[in-house]
């Protein structure tokens, strides 16, 4: 599935779906000003393309995904089962979720540059 979502940010094209990544990984790991400039193209469409739609996978992907989570066994999932948010009596941090999966992304594409650097 993650195939098919970088095949869609490559607007079909898995290789310049790999490219949008890879570039974006490049600047945002880079300290080499002038190979800043020279792909930050890249970043900004790949950033053009998700600003448009507000998500970076179509929701046919997203309910694929959905559905292969939902018919997962629950043990491969979790080991124990949690206690709900509500007996804990804590707030989830929408704004703290976010951040987190800002900053894995971020380890991703960065993954992706190393691995495609060599």
């Amino acid at each position: 599935m993650l195939t098919r979502a970088v095949t869609e940010l490559g607007s079909g094209d898995l290789s310049r779906g790999l490219t949008l990544l890879h570039c974006t990984a490049e600047m945002l790991t880079s300290d080499d000003p002038e190979l800043v400039a020279a792909i930050e193209k890249y970043a900004c469409e790949l950033a053009e393309r998700i600003s448009v739609t507000g998500v970076s996978m179509s929701e046919e992907l997203r309910r694929r995904i959905a559905l292969a989570a939902a018919q997962t066994p629950r043990r491969a999932v979790l080991e124990e089962i949690e206690q709900p948010v509500a007996e804990r009596h804590e707030a989830v941090d929408i704004a703290k979720l976010r951040s987190a999966a800002n900053e894995l992304m971020a380890a991703l594409i960065a993954d992706i540059a190393v691995d495609r650097r060599g």
